[in-house]
């Protein structure tokens, strides 16, 4: 049987992480890595907590541009958060909601606290670069987006904003 992505997290579970983000470190590997850790990221054992996931995820998705369906996209993150504290993605989608909406400073918050209980989440690290961008901190987008490429080094997009923005601070640096 050959062994896919979504066999893999289906058999894997978070002691699985090490392992696979050190697969995110080889390009033959990096794709399925990602994706198997992205699944493993989503499932959770309770059929409950999985419900209310899909369920923000949907009105999240619906709500990039709507407010009311990004409240309610949070409400539903929030609900998870509170029955589930130490489930890492629960909390990064209730930062991405807080993203959609500019609350950048509640995200970052939320963002550090996915990390703290998922060091190998790098999509809050990316997703704590984005919220620093708009806040207009260069700096502390930088070390964010940094960490994320620690932890995942072949995404792309972070790797553009890491080197736009070592860029842009060495242009200040030397205006100064």
């Amino acid at each position: 049987m050959l062994l896919t992505p979504a066999l893999a997290a289906e058999v894997g579970d978070e002691s699985c992480l090490t392992e696979l983000s050190a697969c995110l470190k080889d390009p033959a590997a990096n794709r399925f890595a990602t994706a198997a850790m992205w699944a493993i990221f989503h499932r959770h054992p309770n059929p409950d907590i999985t419900a209310l996931m899909q369920q923000g995820m949907a009105l999240m998705d619906a709500g990039t541009t709507n407010t009311a369906k990004q409240r309610a996209a949070l409400e539903v993150f929030e609900q998870v958060c509170k029955l589930e504290p130490s489930y890492a993605e629960g909390h990064n989608k209730r930062a991405t909601v807080l993203y959609l909406m500019n609350n950048y400073n509640d995200s970052i918050e939320v963002c550090k606290l996915a990390l703290q209980l998922n060091p190998y989440h790098f999509g809050a690290a990316s997703g704590m670069g984005l919220c620093h961008l708009g806040n207009g901190d260069l700096k502390e987008a930088l070390a964010a987006f940094e960490l994320a490429l620690s932890i995942h080094p072949g995404m792309e997009p972070t790797q553009t904003y890491v080197t736009a923005l070592r860029a842009k601070l060495a242009d200040d640096a030397q205006e100064q």
